[in-house]
Formats: structure tokens, sequence, C-alpha cells
């Protein structure tokens, strides 16, 4: 094939987009010199992509489809410790509970949750029928379901591989015993007591707080003479064990995990109990089903968007009189074009080794949006730039209607337009692509892993976005464009209903647009638009400082999901009578010695003296039933003469100072009574004689309070455990874990996420406009126009009742991302409109404002309109995720849209007035 030559010819233009004449880029490059090398790189760009159109389109669909088929065969992998922002303090709290619990430092978060209410709502837990129920529930869990235990090579059930926690649940199963035999003897054995919350059966004593919720006490009824429950609403039971003892991969515990739940929903049969549990292994794989559940809409979301598409381009090119059959085959093309993008951009991070997580799903929409106004952009630049090219041709060229063309000459004339194209409206392409990835890639570094995660596919993504559009796309407008030259030619008639719908459609838009000109360029009608926007504004600001930060595990599930009565009985009920604080102590020092033992039992003391604090009966302490232990044992007389001084102990005896010897802890861990204490302590692999051979070791404690409920509540308590255990943090490295504390830390970070993401967006469309465009009143303009757009979108959320959670993190970044694109198209339009215009002429304000209406409204509101019919179609999945994503992005999108062709213009028209010139003078 011939070299293809564009064919630049210097001639006047009519219209203020197309590209100037030569001496006229001239005195433009004085101004930008960046958007000048941006021409002069287009211009070879064009030609380079038509030339080899085939050959790009082929890798480019390669490409893409490889990245689909990574996609598709890579598994969700969820984390919901991702949502914990860097540096939190629940991390190293993590880390502590991972470090005691495996020694290797890889994680151990092998725990389920099981409760058991009755099948009738009202049904007293507290009979024999139902305590059997919850006895034959714990057998099943503990013996009838099994995996395998590579450490072992056999297949075991959890009785057989629990270690340490094999009797987490012994407090219950005591006082089933001790119930049968009260029941039996009514009431008469005086060795058992099994009044709550502390229990005594035959010496051994247990705290059944953590099992029995929903309690009611009554003073005269038949079970006073066994226990003071009156009632009970419904029974706990928690299983934990440590998974590296068993040499089982993290998938393998998740599904371990899984199989328990569905067990008790599937094959679980009872006329009297319901069994329901919950795992984060669980928790995660409903968020996926949940994530799942959006796919099927979101191919509808598309089609409908493809439908509206096709019918919007062609009607757009039929007003510059180019609407062909091919037009449509285009209109697919800007919509499939981002989802190439970012399918290759996805596959090549997985590829890479990234998670992929369920909240990537939100990113093809970021794509999606700013693609498709790309795409409307450059094919509302082509139709109008094809109709002069063709015009001129006609009136000036006739050698092309007699003897016809090449295909080498329709190449060239095809790349020619295509250069003008790329000039026109590849830098504001460019600008919103680059605000948006050097925005995320800030945003890398700042919130918490999953948005990382988010922000760098949403960087990926845009980058590859930006490249298939100007290679691909342009590619595929190519071929169009041939194609229609060469129909054209073998035809040669003309297509007289788009003459007769463009002569109706231009007279009716140019008075459109004069008229809203004309009205927007009014100095009075400007500041009554500005005075209104800054009222909103102030309005927004005001319900973003009530922005109510909640959020609940819930939000994660689908409607059908198991899950949902489980964790509302769990904050409703559970929590506020039981919230229970796990205090790790990693460095207690010589326990032998009473001070340092003084140390650890005021820390003990200090969380029980807390107000919510359920107090000490709530607390397992190994320390106090060791003191017991030696208190009881035969040894005792011994220690007593080699007493010197006396410390109280917690049953109210003395004991000596020296009480605590730990040459008798082994054999206390051994005892049949006390071997659960296993599970809380870690001895010291070096035995020493004058040292006490505790490493570490941990205590609980409980907490109640009705307002718990809430989680700006639980975030108070969470923060007085923490100043309570930093008073000896650094002395015995004490630290508090709770199992929300990722969340909790989150709900503290939010806000800081938000503002920073929009900060970092702003700041880096300010740089980039002011390095490209080098001007500084349309920058400052067009940057508060996107710092309006934020503002509002919180503020509108605020107002109406939303609250800001975890999941709307990933939808505001997305928003953010978007709220940039259509004022970054505006602003270059409005400063590259008419610097120059007929003879090198400067035009008046108000033309300038004209061309760049007629350039970017209609590509501006075709985009809106059908990003909003894609996502609008999530609205049908009766999910929270789906419904929050598609009042967000909506809301966005028509903010943007109002700001952009209303607020923009009036900012524009008063920043004109008071410093523009006061009076243009024409300069060739």
């Amino acid at each position: 094939m011939d070299k293809v030559t564009p064919n630049f010819k210097e001639e006047k233009r009519t219209n203020a987009i197309v590209v100037p004449p030569k001496d006229a880029i001239v005195k433009r490059n004085n101004k930008t010199a960046v958007i000048a090398h941006l021409h002069v790189f287009y211009q070879k760009w064009a030609l380079f992509v038509v030339k080899h159109r085939n050959l790009i389109m082929a890798i480019c669909s390669i490409l893409s489809t490889l990245g689909a088929v990574k996609i598709f065969k890579t598994p969700f992998v969820n984390d919901l410790n991702g949502w914990t922002p860097y540096g939190a303090r629940s991390l190293a709290e993590s880390d502590a509970w991972n470090e005691f619990f495996n020694d290797t430092g890889t994680g151990s978060n092998f725990a389920i949750f099981v409760l058991i209410k009755p099948k009738v709502i009202g049904t007293n837990m507290l009979q024999r029928k139902m305590l059997e129920e919850v006895i034959r529930v714990d057998d099943l869990i503990n013996w009838n379901i099994t995996l395998q235990n590579h450490a072992t090579n056999k297949s075991e059930a959890f009785a057989e591989f629990c270690y340490n926690f094999c009797d987490i649940n012994e407090p219950l199963r005591l006082f089933w015993k001790g119930f049968i035999t009260q029941t039996e003897e009514g009431g008469k054995a005086a060795e058992i007591s099994l009044n709550y919350p502390n229990i005594n059966v035959w010496g051994r004593k247990a705290n059944i707080q953590p099992h029995f919720h929903g309690v009611n006490f009554a003073k005269n009824n038949l079970t006073i003479q066994i226990t003071n429950m009156a009632s009970v609403e419904m029974v706990a039971l928690q299983y934990r064990a440590e998974r590296t003892l068993l040499g089982l991969s993290s998938d393998e515990m998740k599904q371990y995990l899984i199989r328990v739940s569905k067990f008790f929903e599937n094959e679980f049969r009872s006329d009297l109990v319901n069994v329901m549990s919950i795992s984060q292994s669980y928790v995660e794989a409903e968020f996926v089903r949940a994530s799942l559940s959006m796919l099927p809409y979101l191919g509808f979301g598309f089609t409908v968007m493809a439908f509206c598409t096709a019918i919007s381009i062609p009607l757009s090119a039929a007003y510059f009189q180019q609407a062909t059959v091919h037009k449509v085959s285009l209109a697919l093309v800007a919509c499939i074009c981002p989802f190439m993008a970012t399918g290759t951009a996805l596959g090549l991070l997985l590829l890479c080794g990234m998670r992929f997580s369920s909240i990537l799903c939100v990113c093809p929409f970021l794509v999606l949006a700013i693609g498709v106004d790309a795409a409307f952009l450059m094919t509302h630049a082509w139709n109008r730039i094809a109709k002069e090219k063709r015009e001129e041709e006609e009136e000036g060229d006739k050698r092309t209607t007699k003897e016809g063309q090449s295909d080498d000459e329709i190449e060239g004339k095809v790349a020619d337009t295509m250069a003008m194209v790329l000039m026109d409206t590849g830098p504001s392409i460019l600008v919103s692509a680059l605000a948006n990835i050097l925005a995320d890639a800030i945003g890398c570094f700042i919130g918490s892993p999953e948005i990382t995660l988010l922000c760098l596919a949403n960087m990926a993504a845009l980058s590859i976005n930006l490249l298939f559009q100007c290679t691909y796309f342009v590619a595929v407008m190519g071929t169009v464009a041939i194609i229609e030259r060469k129909t054209r030619k073998e035809k040669g008639t003309e297509r007289n209903w788009q003459f007769e719908f463009h002569a109706k459609a231009k007279e009716f838009v140019s008075k459109v647009v004069d008229a809203y000109v004309a009205l927007l360029s009014h100095r009075i009608v400007a500041s009554l638009v500005a005075l209104f926007s800054v009222f909103f504004i102030a309005f927004c600001a005001i319900g973003i400082s009530n922005f109510e930060v909640n959020m609940t595990s819930k939000q994660l599930y689908a409607r059908d999901s198991p899950l949902l009565e489980i964790d509302n009985v769990r904050e409703q009920r559970i929590i506020p009578s039981y919230t229970t604080a796990v205090v790790f102590v990693g460095r207690p020092g010589n326990l032998s010695s009473p001070a340092q033992l003084a140390k650890i039992d005021t820390l003990v003391g200090q969380m029980e003296a807390l107000p919510e604090s359920w107090g000490a009966k709530s607390t397992r302490y190994f320390v106090r039933d060791f003191e017991q232990f030696l208190w009881d044992n035969a040894e005792e007389e011994r220690l007593l003469a080699n007493a010197g001084g006396e410390r109280r102990t917690a049953n109210g005896g003395k004991t000596p100072n020296a009480a605590f010897d730990c040459a008798h802890l082994q054999q206390f861990l051994n005892s049949p009574e006390f071997d659960h204490w296993k599970g809380f302590i870690r001895l010291s692999s070096v035995q020493n004689d004058s040292q006490c051979s505790v490493d570490r070791f941990f205590f609980t404690t409980a907490f109640h309070n009705e307002n718990l409920t809430k989680w700006s509540r639980r975030v108070e308590l969470l923060k007085e455990w923490r100043r309570t255990v930093d008073k000896f943090g650094e002395e015995i490295d004490a630290s508090v874990h709770h199992d929300e504390a990722i969340f909790l830390d989150l709900m503290d970070n939010m806000p800081t996420d938000t503002w920073q993401s929009a900060v970092a967006t702003l700041v880096c469309m300010a740089l980039i406009c002011l390095a490209m465009l080098q001007d500084w009143r349309t920058v400052i303009v067009s940057t508060t126009v996107i710092a309006a757009i934020i503002t509002e979108t919180l503020g509108v959320l605020s107002w109406t009742g939303e609250a800001l959670n975890q999941l709307m993190i990933g939808s505001l970044i997305i928003s953010i991302g978007f709220s940039v694109d259509l004022p970054a198209h505006f602003s270059y339009h409005y400063l590259t409109s008419g610097l120059h215009e007929k003879n090198g002429e400067s035009v008046t304000f108000q033309h300038k404002l004209k061309s760049t209406i007629r350039s970017v409204g209609l590509p501006s509101i075709q985009a809106s309109f059908s990003t909003c019919l894609c996502v609008l179609v999530d609205y049908l999945v009766d999910l929270y995720i789906a419904r929050v994503f598609v009042r967000l992005m909506c809301l966005t999108i028509a903010l943007c849209l109002l700001n952009t062709l209303l607020v923009l213009p009036a900012l524009l028209t008063l920043s004109n007035a008071l410093f523009g010139p006061k009076k243009r003078q024409t300069k060739n």
C-alpha cells in the first residue's frame, strides 16, 4: 500500500472549532505550547492509525478478549480486613491476635458463631427438650462435620482438631448437666448452683453469659429453685481453632466454615429450634453472591444504553447530513470500547497477581461514563468537520465527482479529517483522563487496601481506555468513514431527508443556543445563577457537616441472605447485652513477682471498672482460677508457712504473696477442671526456676449498654478500652482486640478518605488544566465548579438521609472522578473555540460561548443520558449497594450536567466581565 498522506489545506474555516490555518496555529502556539505539540502529534497519529486500522482493531480485540477470559476464570476474593485504613490501630491489634494464635504470623481466623432460637416465637429455651436440641447441635458440629487434617493426614471432626479451644462451650454443657440433675432432684442438689451469670456445678465454676441471651429474671416462678433465670430467648455457641496446626490452606478453611453454615440451612432438621450461623468466610461468600446478582442487570442496562446510543448518534449525524446505517455500528462500538478497555486493564492486573475484590465491579462505570462522553464528542466533531470537508470538496475539487477517488486518496482524506477531530477533542479527553488517573494514583496511597485496589483498577482502566479511544475507536471511525466514502462514490446519491432535517433542526438549535447564551451572558442573570449556586452550596455544606457515618454488615447481603436474621439479632439483642473485649498481654514479665503481678491485676481491675462493664463476674482471667487452684492444692500449708504478707483473691479469701507459683502452672493447666485455660496462655520454651514461664496471655471481660446498637457508641467504647490499655501498653505490651475494630476504625477514616479523594482530584485537575490551557481564570472557574459538584453531591446525600458507609466510598470515588469530565471538556473548548477566527481575528465572548455549547452541549447530554440509563437498571436489584450506587451516579451526573451547562457559563460571564478586556481589538 502506498503511503497515505493527509491533505491538510490552509484554507479559511467557517467554524471556530475547526483547526485554523497554519499562521493561526503559530499564533496559538505562542500562548499554549503544550496544545500545539499535541496538535502535531495528533496529525501524525491519525495518519498512523488510519493506515494500520485493521491491525490495531485486531490487536485491541485480542487483548480485550484475553483480559475477559482472565476475569471470568478468576474467582472473587474478598477480605473484610481490606476496609481497614492504612495505619489503623486495629491492624496492630489484629497482628497481636494473629501472633498469639499463630506463631507463623500468617493469620488464623478459624471461628464460627452459632445462634439457636426456638421455632415458635416466645418459647422458653430454658426447657429440657430445648436444651437437648442445643446439645445435639453442639454434638453435630463436634463430631459429624469433618475436614482433612493435613498434619495427621486424617479426616477429622472439630472435637479432634480443636486443640486449645475444645472446651469453649463447656460452660453450656456444664449448665446442661446441672440442669438435668436439678430437674430430676427437684432442685435439691446443694452442690449445684445454676444462677446467672456464674454457675457452680460440683465445684466447677463457669460463666454462662456468652451462651445465654435474652435472659429474663423472675422472683416467683417454678424455675426459681433451679436457676434465677425465668426464661432465655436464645442460646449461642462458639467454635475456634488454629488453622496452621491443621496444615489447612485459607480456601480449605473457608470452605469448611461455609459447609457448617450450609449444613444447618439445608440438612439439619428440628421441630423445636432454628439454627443460624455466621463466620467471616460466610460473610465474604454472601457479599460475593450479592455482587454477582448485579451482573445480569448490568448486561440489561448495557443493552438499553446501546439501543438509545444507536438512535442518538445517527440522529446527531443526520443534523450534519452524515447519517448512514454504519453510524449504528459506530454507536455500538462507542458503548463497547470502555468495557473492552476495562476488561483489558483488569485482566492485566489480575495476571500480575492483584486480588479480585467485589469492589472492582464498580470500576467499569467510571470508564463507561468518561469513555462514552469522549466517544460522543469525537463523533460529534467528526460529523461537523466531515460536513465541512464534504462541502469544500463539492465546491472546490470537481475531479472527485468526475473521475472518482482511489482508495489511497480516500484514506488520505479520512486521515486529514481524523487529525482535525483529534486536535479538536483530543486535548480535552486527555485533560479529563489525566486528572482522574493522577487523582487515583494519589488515592492508591490513602484510605484502605480496598480503596487502593479500586484506585489502581481505575487508574489502569482509564489509561487503557484513553489508549483504546485513540487507537481502537479511531480505527473504527476511520473504517466507517472509508466505507461511507466508498458507498457515496458508488451510489452518487444524496439523502434529501437529511437536508430537510438539517435545515429545520439548525434553525431550531440556533435559536435555542442564541437565546440561551444571550440569557447567560447577561450579567444580572449570571449573577443570579452564581448567587443561587452559592446558597445551594452553603445548604449542602451544612448537610455535609451533619453527615452521619454509620454502617452495618446487613448492607453487604442480598435480601434473601440467611445472614440477615442472625446479623439483626446479633446487633439488636446480643451486642447491647454482651460485648467482649479481648486484652492481650504480650510481655507480662515475671509474674512470680508480686509487684509485676499487681500491674496486671490493676489493668484487669481498670477494665472492669469502666462504666459499662459487667465487672469481675464476666471476666475470664486465668490468674484468679490459678490462685484458687493453689488455695485448694495439697501443698497449701507449705505455701502458707512460707508466706510473707497477704493478697486478696477473686473469691474473697486470703493467699500469700508468693501464691503465683509457676512450678505448679503446668499442673494447673493439665487438671481437668482448668485445662480450658491452655488456649489463653502461651508458655515460654525456656524454663527458668527464677522466672515465670508465661510468655504471653490474654483475658476477656464483657460490657453492656443499650446504645451499643449504634456504631458511634461502639466507637466510643473501643476508644475507652484503648485509653485504659495504653496506660500499661508499653511496659507489658498490652493491646485490646475487638472483632469489629476494623470497621469501627473505618468509621473515623471514611470522612478523611472522602475529602482527601476530592482534594486530590481538584488539585490534579487544576494543575493539568493550568499546564495545558495556561489560562488561570478558566482554571479557577472550572475547578470551582468541580468542587461545587462534589459538595452538592455529598450535601444532597446527607439531606436525603443517606449515611456515609464503607459501601458508599467506592461509589463516591467513581462519582468524584466523573465530576471532572464535563467541566474539563467545556473549559478546553471554551478556550480554544475562538482564539483565532477569520484571518486571525479574535472573537467575542458570546461567540465563544455559543461555539462551546454547540460542540459540548449535545454530546454531554447524550453521554449523561446514556450512562444514567445503563446504571438505572441496577435499581431493579433488591440490594443496598446497587441502589445507593444508582442514586449516587444519577445524582452526580445530573449535578455535573447542570453545573457544566448552567453554572460554568455564568461564572465565565462574570469572570469575563470582571477581568476580561473591555474591548477586543482585531489583530492579524
